[in-house]
């Protein structure tokens, strides 16, 4: 087999090949439709670690595979539909806390709005949905990877959408909110105070990029430690 830039261990490839014998042996011979086949493969990339989603982009995983982005991204979005129905709840939000970034570009954020990206389809479809069910609509027209919100409702929907990390937000937008200055851009305002700190210990520029695009778990754990 080979994989571009990858060469897979001859543990792995004999872990590959045992479960692709196991699961071309469950169906009649010549029975899986193309699509499920290639779906079958996939996965058992993953099951041997041949493949690692979560250390692979969609580009990176069209290269390796030497398919198309779309393909890429199509592969990945069924596959977790069917492995995430076996994870526990607390275990897909700390996924989601994990995949979520946020923007973090103070010159050019909006007061009262958070801008998220999620490059994974699956989970930014996950995310989506689960803002529609607690009453939160979102503005992604500019960029399908992109998220806009109105900061309220953001923090309040927080614990339902990334379980623990979601309440350290929503209790660090508390704390920021009994500051007068703040008032209409508290998620700002977190921002202005984390990267001052970070400033302090490392300096403008390192403190800058120490915290773009962090992603929600690495964020709530920041914001835990402010004080005001």
């Amino acid at each position: 087999m080979k994989m571009t830039d990858h060469q897979p261990d001859p543990d792995q490839l004999a872990k590959f090949g045992e479960a692709m014998h196991d699961r071309i042996m469950e169906a009649p011979f010549g029975s899986l439709p193309k699509s499920e086949l290639e779906l079958v493969v996939f996965s058992e990339l993953i099951q041997s670690k041949i493949i690692d989603l979560e250390t692979s982009n969609t580009f990176d995983l069209a290269r390796r595979l030497r398919c198309s982005p779309a393909k890429a991204s199509s592969l990945v979005f069924n596959y977790r539909l069917r492995s995430v129905s076996d994870e526990t709840e607390e275990s897909v939000r700390e996924k989601l806390a994990n995949v979520t970034k946020v923007a973090t570009d103070l010159k050019n954020s909006r007061d009262g709005a958070v801008t998220l990206n999620v490059e994974d389809r699956f989970w930014r479809n996950e995310l989506t949905n689960r803002l529609k069910k607690a009453g939160v609509y979102t503005d992604s027209s500019f960029n399908r990877e992109r998220i806009v919100l109105d900061e309220s409702s953001f923090f309040k929907a927080c614990p339902q959408l990334f379980g623990r990390a979601g309440k350290e937000l929503e209790d660090a937008a508390k704390r920021a909110a009994k500051d007068e200055k703040a008032a209409g851009k508290i998620f700002k305002t977190l921002l202005m105070k984390m990267t001052s700190g970070a400033a302090s210990k490392t300096g403008g520029i390192a403190a800058q990029a120490a915290i773009a695009s962090p992603s929600i778990a690495n964020l709530a754990h920041s914001f835990a430690a402010l004080s005001f």
